[in-house]
C-alpha cells in the first residue's frame, strides 16, 4: 500500500519554507510531549492534525516542504510553530541567566513550544495524566473519529481533526468508557457542561486566575492546568513540573527539596523558582530541560532486579 503522505507529492503542489532545522526542528517539536495527533511516514514526513487544519510537513536540514488542508494555510503553520519567537534571542537570554543552559540548548536546538487550540489542549492533557504517548495518541484518534472529524483528502484520510470540548456533547460517559478512556471518561463527558464556555477566553486573565479557573474542572490538577496554560493559552512563562523538571530543579536549584514528595506546595515552589531564574519564557526553557532529561533517562541501562 502506498504511504498516504507520498500521495501528496502527486496530488498537491507543496510549498517550500526556508527555515533551517536550527530554527525549527519539526520532529523534535512533535515528539516532545506537547501534541499527540500526528503520524510520521516511513520516509520521514509528518501529518499533523489541529482542531481545524491538517498539515503535511516534509522537513529537511535547510527548511521544509508543506501543504495544508484547507489549502494555503501558512498562517496556521506559522502560528502553530510560534515562528514569531526569536529562538536566538531566547538562547542568549537563557545563557545569560544560567550559563549551564548552553548544554541544554545544544541538545535540543530548534525546539519550540507549540501554540495549540486551548480546548484541544485541555482534552489532550486530561488524557495525558498517568498515561504514555502511544496510548494518548490512540485515545485521541478514537475520540476524534467518534465525533466524526475525519476530512476526506487524499493524503490524510486516516488522520482526523483534533476534537474540542463542544464536540464531546454527542458522547456519553459509557461511550467514552467503551473507547478505552477508563476513569477519564467521567471528566471528558462533563467537559461541555462543566468546562468554561470558551477556554480561550482564559488567555486574557493573569496566569494565577486562569490556572484557578482550569482547576475547577474535574480531572484538571496543577500540572494539567499548567500544560493548558503553556501549550493552549500561550502563557510562555508557565512551568509544568514533572519528574524530569523536578530532577533538574532539585539538582541545580533547590537541593533542599531532594527526597521530598511532590506536594502541591513543592510543585508550586519548583515552578516559581524555575520561572524566577529563566524569565518570561521559562515555559520554553523547561521544554529543553524536559527533552534532555528524557534523553538521559532513555540512555540509562535497564537494571533487572
Amino acid at each position: 500500500m502506498r504511504d498516504v503522505s507520498e500521495v501528496a507529492f502527486a496530488a498537491n503542489d507543496l510549498e517550500w519554507a526556508p527555515i533551517p532545522r536550527s530554527q525549527l526542528d519539526i520532529e523534535r517539536c512533535l515528539t516532545s510531549g506537547q501534541t499527540f495527533l500526528w503520524k510520521r511516514s516511513a520516509s520521514g514526513r509528518f501529518i499533523v492534525a489541529t482542531h481545524d487544519t491538517l498539515m503535511l510537513l516534509d522537513p529537511r536540514a535547510d527548511g521544509f516542504f508543506w501543504a495544508t488542508s484547507p489549502p494555503d494555510r501558512w498562517d496556521h503553520v506559522a502560528t502553530f510553530f510560534a515562528l514569531d519567537v526569536d529562538l536566538a534571542a531566547l538562547y542568549r537570554d537563557w545563557i545569560r541567566r544560567d550559563a549551564r543552559f548552553a548544554h541544554y540548548i545544544r541538545s535540543a536546538e530548534g525546539l519550540r513550544v507549540l501554540r495549540q487550540d486551548p480546548g484541544a489542549a485541555l482534552i489532550a492533557f486530561i488524557c495525558s495524566a498517568c498515561n504514555n504517548v502511544p496510548r494518548i495518541q490512540m485515545l485521541l484518534r478514537r475520540l476524534a473519529v467518534a465525533v466524526g472529524h475525519v476530512p476526506e483528502v487524499p493524503w490524510s484520510e486516516v488522520m482526523p481533526l483534533h476534537p474540542l470540548p463542544g464536540d464531546l456533547r454527542v458522547l456519553r460517559e459509557a461511550d467514552l468508557r467503551a473507547l478505552g478512556f477508563g476513569y477519564r471518561a467521567r471528566y471528558l463527558s462533563s467537559l461541555p457542561v462543566a468546562g468554561p464556555a470558551d477556554v480561550g477566553a482564559l488567555a486574557s486573565l493573569p496566569y494565577a486566575e486562569a490556572r484557578a479557573q482550569l482547576m475547577r474542572i474535574a480531572g484538571v490538577g496543577p500540572k494539567v492546568a499548567d500544560c493548558v496554560c503553556l501549550y493552549g493559552l500561550g502563557m510562555a512563562q508557565v512551568v509544568p513540573v514533572d519528574t524530569h523538571i523536578r530532577q533538574y530543579a532539585v539538582k541545580h536549584l533547590a537541593p533542599d527539596l531532594a527526597g521530598r514528595s511532590l506536594t502541591p506546595r513543592h510543585y508550586d515552589a519548583l515552578g516559581s523558582l524555575f520561572r524566577g531564574i529563566m524569565g518570561p519564557y521559562a515555559g520554553w526553557a523547561q521544554q529543553y530541560v524536559y527533552v534532555y532529561q528524557r534523553q538521559v533517562a532513555r540512555s540509562r541501562p535497564v537494571v533487572i532486579r
